[in-house]
């Protein structure tokens, strides 16, 4: 078999793979959250996110769901274009929500229970791979409890005197055979127990114990999947980089389509199938462009509710305020009648104590039934 048929059967086999049932359902799962809509891989049940998996479109989630919903243990990170860029929050949900008593890392500092805490010195974490910064709950200059670990590779989950403990995910780093790879499940004194492995092309695998041969399975079939990828680069049919480009386009992977569509216009530019290429790119463009639109639409409808609720807030504490300030006034004129009453009381016994004093003095000596009339006399 001479090297260009043997080309053209690598060629065929990456096209055709894509064209069979994908087990990851990227861009085919839904999920509930539009501001993670856009691509979705990991498991799914009857068109819905539902087990574990990674949700990216303005933000990102990375974790637990059900029946299309954030459910479970998950990390939400906040993308560009939101007042939150950058922020993350690390716990577990409840259909789609938050349940608010996890860990919030905003700016670099993080709060957990709505107490912001901060742990003086160096948290330690003993896995070396994730071994360099840390934020989080911190005990005894350990981590201990939620909190995030950044090194070689990136860790977000729980920890135990140091140790990944609990659920958790984990993210391989550029330096390794697996980079992009992220781990959602389970550890054990540091050791990963179970979880499912994504890797940077979306395939999802079952780890139960068997972290490091899963790895390499994954380490294995990237590396032959890069070198096809670059073959079908360099020496592919326009026909075959157009399809090439169809299906990544299916799978919303549109930088792997669109580098595909422009390796078609450059190569074959007189090809029939370049002009359907550059219709391609086109519409890629207007859908990432209208999924901006529709993502800033939904920054800015979240920041109008966000305001419009402060303006309620502070409107309802202004009413609160005036009620009070009137309470105040009713109770301050109630107690100003009072003190001019009891200042009236007063007059009138003086004044009547003056009158039976008048009265005691015009009675005539030892005239004992006049006296006695005048005392009788009451002033209360």
């Amino acid at each position: 078999m001479n090297n260009f048929l043997k080309k053209r059967i690598v060629i065929a086999i990456i096209i055709c793979a894509g064209l069979t049932e994908s087990t990851t359902y990227a861009g085919t799962c839904r999920v509930k959250d539009p501001d993670v809509a856009g691509f979705y891989s990991g498991q799914c049940v009857e068109g819905v996110a539902h087990g574990k998996g990674i949700a990216k479109g303005r933000d990102t989630y990375i974790g637990e769901f059900k029946n299309g919903g954030a459910h479970g243990f998950g990390v939400n990170t906040w993308g560009a274009g939101t007042e939150w860029a950058g922020d993350i929050y690390v716990g577990e949900w409840i259909n789609d929500e938050r349940t608010g008593n996890d860990l919030y890392i905003v700016k670099g500092k993080y709060s957990t229970e709505g107490k912001d805490i901060t742990h003086s010195g160096t948290c330690r974490v003993k896995d070396l791979g994730i071994s360099g910064s840390y934020v989080g709950e911190c005990v005894s200059g350990v981590a201990h409890g939620k909190g995030v670990a950044k090194g070689k590779n990136v860790y977000m989950g729980y920890f135990k005197n140091g140790n990944k403990h609990g659920k958790g995910a984990y993210i391989w780093g550029t330096d390794s055979k697996i980079a992009g790879a992220v781990l959602i499940g389970e550890s054990i004194d540091d050791k990963i127990s179970q979880g499912l492995l994504i890797s940077n092309s979306g395939e999802t695998i079952a780890v139960e114990n068997n972290l490091q041969t899963r790895i390499d399975e994954i380490s294995i079939k990237s590396e032959a999947e890069s070198k096809a990828f670059k073959l079908l680069l360099t020496s592919g049919t326009p026909e075959e980089l157009y399809l090439a480009g169809v299906k990544s386009e299916t799978e919303s992977d549109y930088d792997r389509a669109s580098t595909l569509y422009n390796q078609v216009i450059s190569r074959f530019s007189k090809a029939p199938v370049a002009l359907k290429a550059a219709d391609r790119l086109l519409a890629i463009k207007d859908k990432l462009d209208m999924q901006k639109r529709d993502s800033d639409s939904q920054a800015k409808a979240q920041r109008d509710a966000e305001k419009r609720r402060i303006e309620e807030s502070d409107a309802d504490f202004r009413r609160s305020q005036d009620k009070f300030q009137q309470t105040i006034s009713d109770i301050e004129s109630a107690s100003q009648q009072e003190r001019q009453m009891n200042q009236q009381k007063d007059q009138n016994r003086r004044l009547c104590e003056a009158q039976k004093q008048t009265c005691l003095a015009s009675c005539r000596p030892n005239d004992s039934s006049c006296s006695s009339g005048c005392r009788r006399i009451s002033c209360w």
